[in-house]
């Protein structure tokens, strides 16, 4: 009887450090997938957690102060920031799964996480097309304690890699 109070104090214990371990750049970039593929699954995208309530506005929990400001700004210019998978930026696409590779530190102290998406044209719901993989490259920065989107650069297969920043920033 003396036992079971200290086994499950100490299991308590266990389970709540490991829970708040803080997440690494790896593990939001995995989490970041698993929402776009959650996301593929939602009557509509005004729930996708990726966003902020609103279609069309990316959520500051995901994304940097930086580029959710590029993104409103690109927005307010009226530019075509919306045109497909938030994530794998093809159009007519839905994520349908990802792995997480080689992560590496910046000079500037953001961190690169190299991932493989998997996505198929979800044009023909009924019969989606098959599925691609592409390399996408999350450029991460820690704010607010937090790693969060800064970039996502996705490489297609003979085309020059396309940064998001690069075309918010053009807005400017």
């Amino acid at each position: 009887m003396f036992f079971k109070p200290i086994l499950l104090t100490a299991a308590c214990c266990i389970l709540s450090a490991s829970a708040s371990a803080a997440p690494t750049p790896a593990s939001t970039a995995a989490e970041v997938i698993k929402l776009a593929v959650d996301c593929t699954h939602l009557a509509t995208e005004d729930l996708c957690p990726l966003f902020d309530g609103k279609f069309g506005k990316v959520s500051p929990k995901v994304f940097t102060a930086g580029f959710v400001a590029a993104w409103a700004h690109a927005l307010s210019a009226d530019a075509v920031v919306w045109d497909g998978d938030l994530i794998a930026g093809c159009q007519n696409c839905a994520v349908t799964d990802g792995r997480v590779g080689a992560v590496h530190a910046q000079p500037n102290g953001n961190v690169a996480v190299t991932t493989r998406v998997g996505t198929h044209n979800d044009e023909d719901e009924k019969q989606p097309g098959p599925i691609t993989h592409q390399k996408i490259v999350f450029v991460m920065k820690n704010e607010e304690a937090a790693w969060k989107i800064d970039d996502i650069i996705v490489f297609r297969k003979g085309e020059k890699p396309d940064a998001a920043r690069a075309y918010l920033d053009s807005w400017k």
